[in-house]
């Protein structure tokens, strides 16, 4: 029976990282067998659609995908899925933060850009890291605007915001400070869906996650649940995990993901031992 492999790019398809390439040749590889053998693929990511049709570029593959955690989802071209959150939550999330942190850093994507950074004054630093950051990141980097007034004014104006960003830090401290400040989150808004990304939190409007994304492009595509195969390795990988029975999780995941996933995997293109 063919199958629908559900593929997260960052610490997945992009593991190992190759920041040139984006995408190891045995990943690429497997994906393309993957079709040859009537199977289907499709990304599913937190990254914005731009940098996704980037990546369908320069592996020569034409591809539907599920974005910015599910914010989006992308049907022969066409968006068929755009979820967007209230601005009051933004404001009420990040006040949140900012009474229990001297040190915050927050991020916004709306309907027309990504990566609007908004830092409290005594993480001026931050900027001078990121930039030093982003630039090793190779072909993996994507824009970012650091302008706290204009943050201020996409989250006070009309924009339409589809996600908020919370920054901890890629240290151990942040990744585990990042972790227990979700959990106090989901408690404190319930009406939001936050998700736990190793040093930093993803927030968006409740029911707006890769699974409830993935679900709706597998009925436009005429794919039952069953034929689903999800890959991933980060928090918000988890609902993917719980909703369809074949998970996948990398070996090098956290262990607070690893625990929702039926499987384990070292790299992407071991899936070929699933091809019959």
């Amino acid at each position: 029976m063919p199958k629908l492999f559900a593929i997260d790019l960052d610490g997945t398809l992009f593991y190992p990282k190759k920041r040139i390439r984006l995408v190891s040749k045995e990943n690429v590889t497997f994906l393309k067998f993957a079709i040859a053998h009537g199977h289907e693929v499709v990304f599913v990511t937190s990254r914005n659609r731009l940098f996704v049709e980037k990546v369908l570029k320069q592996i020569n593959l034409d591809l539907d995908f599920v974005c910015r955690n599910g914010c989006m989802v992308v049907h022969d071209h066409q968006v068929i899925l755009d979820q967007s959150m209230a601005s009051k939550d933004v404001e009420d999330v990040t006040h949140y933060i900012q009474k229990r942190h001297r040190r915050f850093m927050f991020s916004i994507d709306t309907k027309n850009e990504s990566n609007i950074v908004f830092t409290s004054n005594y993480v001026w630093y931050l900027d001078i890291i990121y930039r030093i950051y982003y630039l090793l990141q190779g072909r993996y980097r994507e824009d970012y605007k650091k302008d706290n007034n204009y943050f201020l004014k996409q989250v006070h104006g009309d924009a339409v915001i589809q996600r908020l960003l919370i920054y901890f830090g890629i240290s151990k401290h942040g990744k585990k400070l990042a972790l227990v400040e979700s959990k106090k989150l989901k408690k404190k808004f319930p009406q939001l869906e936050i998700a736990w990304i190793n040093g930093l939190i993803e927030v968006s409007t409740l029911g707006t996650n890769k699974a409830t994304a993935l679900r709706a492009l597998i009925k436009k595509k005429g794919v039952k649940p069953k034929d689903v195969i999800v890959v991933g390795d980060s928090g918000n990988d988890i609902p993917m995990f719980k909703a369809f029975s074949e998970s996948y999780c990398m070996d090098h995941a956290h262990p607070e993901v690893k625990k929702y996933a039926k499987h384990l995997i070292k790299r992407v293109y071991n899936l070929k031992e699933t091809i019959k």
